[in-house]
């Protein structure tokens, strides 16, 4: 353990690229799969219950505390902030929904070494050459996928040029532990071969990647960032392995109530003598839980979190 007694932790440097620009939906405004469409109703039918026909829900339920932790936050990150925003030391910069921008600050403050590349920053060739040096690679961007045309689906980068499965499969990388690709139905796999499982998991296996966690199908972005928090501190501050750390984020994002995620949320906002998660993602995620029913489980369906598995170890 370190002076202020936290774990020692094995030195993996992360590469977090953050491409996301628009509110949940793989396809853009043009396109809402029936999976998403699904999603929608499910929340619709989550502030349905929180509302008046569920009593003491929402903000109006709020004491002078919670009040306080909340003032100043931003509901969403600026459209264009400048670049070379500093981050705990990092160079980057999001953009809205908040769900993303919560996401990678919190995955960010679990390693020491991270560098952050954003919107433009991201070319596939730039993004190629980082991943040389990336021990963990985290993707929070948009899938492209397509069952027919598996080789040439990927990950949506910069100027909406996908780094493709066969890009990936080109690669040959030293020392690569685990690739999370937080994005929409990354987890597929192509239907040419009925012997062979072609998709992103397998090609970032074959660049040299451990591990791969991958979804299954559309998801939904606050969810989303609360898993990956969770499974970060998971597998980097408990030291437990990437499968056994997603098994009990799921299930804690499942089993927890509103009020639990916000009282664990309201705990992980530092202090002077505690700084683990940043503040500001602390009291973001805090706010996400805070203003739902506190006796309800808004992500307890399957579809806010069990879309995401390891494949590898």
């Amino acid at each position: 353990r370190d002076g202020s007694g936290r774990p020692l932790r094995r030195a993996f440097p992360l590469l977090l690229i953050s491409i996301l620009a628009v509110p949940l939906g793989c396809g853009g405004d043009d396109h809402v799969s029936d999976l998403e469409l699904r999603i929608q109703e499910l929340e619709a039918e989550n502030r349905r219950l929180r509302g008046d026909e569920v009593p003491g829900g929402g903000a109006d339920g709020l004491d002078a505390e919670e009040l306080k932790l909340l003032e100043g936050l931003p509901q969403e990150h600026a459209e264009e902030p400048p670049e070379g925003a500093e981050l705990g030391g990092l160079d980057i910069w999001a953009t809205p929904p908040i769900g993303p921008a919560l996401e990678v600050e919190a995955v960010a403050a679990h390693f020491d070494d991270a560098r952050v590349l954003a919107h433009e920053q991201c070319t596939v060739e730039r993004v190629l050459d980082a991943l040389a040096s990336a021990g963990v690679a985290h993707f929070s961007c948009h899938g492209d996928f397509s069952v027919d045309e598996i080789l040439t689906s990927g990950l949506v980068m910069s100027g909406d040029v996908v780094l493709s499965v066969e890009d990936l499969y080109d690669l040959h990388l030293e020392g690569a532990r685990l690739a999370t690709i937080s994005a929409c139905e990354t987890g597929l796999v192509g239907g040419g071969s009925p012997d062979e499982a072609v998709g992103l998991p397998s090609a970032l296996l074959q660049a040299g990647f451990a591990g791969v966690v991958a979804s299954l199908w559309p998801v939904p972005d606050v969810a989303t960032a609360m898993l990956m928090e969770r499974f970060y501190d998971g597998w980097r501050e408990r030291e437990l392995e990437p499968a056994e750390a997603l098994r009990q984020a799921q299930r804690w994002l499942r089993d927890t109530t509103n009020g639990e995620k916000a009282a664990h949320f309201k705990r992980e906002i530092p202090s002077r003598e505690r700084l683990r998660m940043p503040a500001e993602s602390a009291r973001g995620f805090f706010m996400q839980a805070v203003v739902r029913h506190p006796a309800a489980r808004d992500f307890e369906h399957p579809f806010f979190w069990a879309g995401f598995f390891l494949t590898g170890v």
